[in-house]
């Protein structure tokens, strides 16, 4: 017997007065529209894509996405990188930043002075619905791996990511792929990626899933191989043994 679908809460009534602020803050490339949560949708990445090109404004995303449809033919956003000073010099020119779906960046495991990311003075304006790589030759061979991963995704495919170290460098490089449905993890935790990709293989079973997972996350639900196996799910795990603790 199946559960009947839990009802979904009712949106709140849209804020016009932000819509204005927002709207008035998008001029130029010293503006960024950073998107998050429910934002990353096809039907929103588009209507995103026409603010860019109508107002000259940036599109970012924040790190951890619970959904993103991405690849060929889609706007292309790419992220907020994950090391706080990589996002302090992506972030640094922007003086206006309209958040939707999102909240105002922060760095994950900071130091109290680390905390913001967003730039000083840094005008934030909210638009939203109510309601290691280890040197160079590592670096070089992870940006080839991230060549083949683009083009082994399978179109309309399922990409469940927690590469955690090895994975940051990969959105440019996999945003002509096919399309797809990349799935991050929004928490701290690790040991997700399996878990979750055996989740996706059984809620959707006429669509490939891959799996991009950490040595370490691994470690910890290493037991879902098993079940992979013994369920016949149609998922590939691509496992990233850099025997790192960074």
């Amino acid at each position: 017997m199946v559960a009947p679908a839990l009802p979904l809460p009712a949106p709140q009534p849209f804020d016009e007065s932000a819509l204005d602020a927002a709207a008035a803050a998008l001029d130029g490339e010293e503006s960024l529209l950073l998107l998050g949560g429910d934002a990353l949708g096809e039907e929103t990445l588009e209507i995103a894509g026409r603010i860019a090109a109508r107002t000259g404004c940036k599109l970012l995303a924040e790190w951890a996405n619970a959904r993103h449809e991405r690849g060929a033919g889609r706007v292309f956003v790419n992220r907020v990188p994950y090391p706080i000073d990589a996002a302090l010099k992506v972030l640094a020119g922007f003086k206006r930043i309209v958040l939707v779906g999102d909240r105002a960046p922060i760095g994950f495991f900071p130091i109290p002075a680390s905390l913001r990311t967003h730039p000083r003075g840094c005008r934030d304006q909210f638009a939203r619905p109510r309601g290691h790589g280890s040197g160079r030759r590592t670096r070089g061979a992870l940006d080839a791996l991230a060549a083949v991963i683009a083009r082994a995704i399978p179109e309309d495919g399922i990409v469940v990511d927690e590469s955690v170290t090895s994975g940051r460098g990969f959105s440019p490089a996999t945003k002509r792929a096919a399309r797809h449905t990349w799935l991050n993890n929004c928490g701290g935790s690790i040991g997700y990626g399996m878990p979750l990709a055996i989740g996706c293989a059984i809620a959707c079973p006429d669509r490939k899933v891959l799996g991009l997972i950490g040595d370490g996350s691994a470690m910890y639900t290493v037991q879902a191989l098993w079940t992979m196996a013994r369920e016949a799910l149609d998922i590939t795990v691509l496992i990233f043994a850099n025997q790192s603790k960074t």
